[in-house]
């Protein structure tokens, strides 16, 4: 019995109270943090799902509206309830605060006043901290991603629809020639012409498969060893019937080459009647020029036109192979022969080449929507020579004036009147630029064709720039919470375990401002 004829071992019901009181209040922490957890973590996994669902599709207007809405509202609700979840966690931690430090819950609430003045109530104050909370969420989510439209930012669209390619089957548009010989040759010659003042570049190298056209903006490209060109898919043009060529196009991955050889052999030469004879010396071939490759200062190209063949067939080409044909050039003197040339005969005026040109897709001609022809490539290939001009032939062992060969010159000076003085690479190489010339511009000029494929379209595309930052943001929103709660939690109960050993009570408790 103590001094008031109590047990001291008796229950303190006031004691009790506290203790129950606490209790509840601890559970109703548990129940509240963890349906915020919950909330932020359905939340977080919703924004990822949003966000992987867009990454990679090319956004319209309408598109990017949808998306814009999604993310702000997400992230809205996101930040939102992070902000309240730190707030319900702080709550429940200003017990703890005000009793180790001896400051009333009065004063923090005086603190959220002066940082907000026109704040009316502490609802008011809670609601202006989550404003202040919830944009650096945002933002810190929203450094992880990004868009950007530009002239460049064409993309071809996930599902497959229509695609314009340029017909290649032949060079000459039908209904405006006659589709016959004379007219395809002609016009592979004057594409080739055309794509003269074509720019071009070396070969780059950074990947041109579904990169848009005004990335490498060039028609054609120098490899090195070889000429190439690139097709390109392009989105129809609404209520075109003929299909031109749209801005939204995107590299395919169907290339054409363009290579070639040529040797100096060794002949003989008769000039007469204004033909100039050339017989090889080590082979049973003669071929007939005009004599104005001789006595003018241009270059003078010949060749058998391969639509001429009697073996008419698509896969019909020059004697050198599939897609190849031979051109016969006769270049007046302009220069001493390059050191290490081979034969130059001396009683000549001139050079004189046999060149092989082949011009060849990278992949199988027939597969796939591109589809050039082993013939149309060899006409490619000889179109340099094909102007209309008929050559000399022989005819009962004497010179005829209608022969089928066909020849063109270029005066000294010009694209294609470069004088290569006997060099046999730099000559095989002019006539491959030409060749993959005519393949540029038959693929800018040519009537369009529609297939099936994946067509490009301009807008804003979501990259992902940092998978693995942005995953972890997200992780770290529901996870700090979850670690927060628990950390507060514990402390509090070991603060209020020791504080029932405490013989002070709460009216004892000296409040200070701070």
């Amino acid at each position: 019995m103590n001094g008031h004829g109590k047990d001291d071992d008796a229950s303190d019901p006031a004691g009790d109270a506290s203790a129950q009181a606490e209790q509840t209040s601890t559970t109703k922490f548990l129940l509240v943090g963890l349906l915020r957890f919950l909330g932020t973590a359905v939340l977080a996994v919703l924004f990822y799902i949003i966000i992987r669902q867009y990454q990679g599709r090319t956004l319209t207007s309408g598109d990017k509206s949808i998306f814009d809405t999604l993310v702000v509202a997400v992230s809205l609700t996101l930040g939102l309830n992070s902000a309240a979840s730190l707030r319900h966690i702080a709550l429940f931690a200003r017990g703890w605060y005000a009793e180790t430090r001896r400051v009333h819950v009065k004063e923090f609430r005086r603190v959220g006043w002066a940082a907000h003045p026109h704040a009316s109530s502490a609802s008011e104050v809670g609601v202006r901290n989550m404003a202040v909370t919830e944009p650096l969420g945002i933002s810190a989510v929203s450094l992880t991603f990004k868009a950007e439209p530009g002239i460049e930012e064409i993309y071809p669209d996930s599902t497959l629809g229509n695609v314009t390619i340029p017909d290649m089957s032949r060079f000459a548009r039908v209904g405006r020639f006659n589709d016959g010989a004379r007219p395809q040759s002609l016009a592979a010659h004057i594409l080739g012409d055309t794509a003269a003042s074509y720019e071009f570049a070396p070969f780059p190298s950074g990947v041109m498969t579904d990169a848009p056209i005004a990335r490498f903006p060039q028609a054609y490209w120098d490899a090195g060893d070889h000429w190439e060109f690139v097709f390109a898919n392009s989105a129809p043009v609404p209520g075109s019937a003929s299909q031109d060529l749209n801005f939204l196009s995107l590299y395919s991955n169907q290339h054409v080459e363009s290579s070639g050889t040529c040797k100096t052999p060794r002949y003989t030469f008769n000039l007469t009647e204004g033909i100039l004879t050339v017989k090889h010396t080590d082979e049973q071939k003669t071929i007939l020029f005009p004599a104005s490759g001789v006595g003018d200062e241009a270059i003078t190209y010949l060749t058998e036109p391969v639509l001429h063949d009697a073996r008419a067939g698509p896969n019909i080409t020059g004697t050198c192979g599939p897609g190849c044909a031979t051109v016969y050039v006769v270049e007046p003197h302009a220069g001493n022969p390059v050191p290490g040339s081979t034969f130059s005969n001396p009683n000549s005026s001139f050079f004189y080449y046999e060149c092989n040109i082949a011009v060849k897709p990278t992949t199988d001609p027939n597969a796939g929507p591109f589809k050039f022809a082993p013939m149309t490539a060899a006409v490619a290939a000889q179109a340099i020579a094909l102007s209309g001009q008929r050559a000399p032939a022989a005819a009962n062992g004497s010179a005829s004036r209608a022969g089928l060969n066909q020849f063109t010159s270029y005066n000294l000076g010009l694209d294609f009147g470069q004088a290569q003085n006997n060099n046999v690479t730099s000559m095989a190489k002019m006539l491959s630029r030409f060749a993959i010339g005519v393949v540029a511009a038959a693929a800018r000029s040519n009537p369009r064709v529609t297939v099936q494929g994946h067509t490009p379209r301009q807008g804003v595309r979501l990259v992902l720039e940092k998978p693995v930052v942005f995953g972890a943001i997200l992780i770290a929103t529901a996870a700090v919470q979850l670690v927060l709660m628990g950390v507060v939690l514990i402390l509090v109960r070991v603060l209020r375990k020791s504080g029932r050993g405490d013989t002070g009570s709460r009216g004892e408790v000296k409040y200070v401002t701070i």
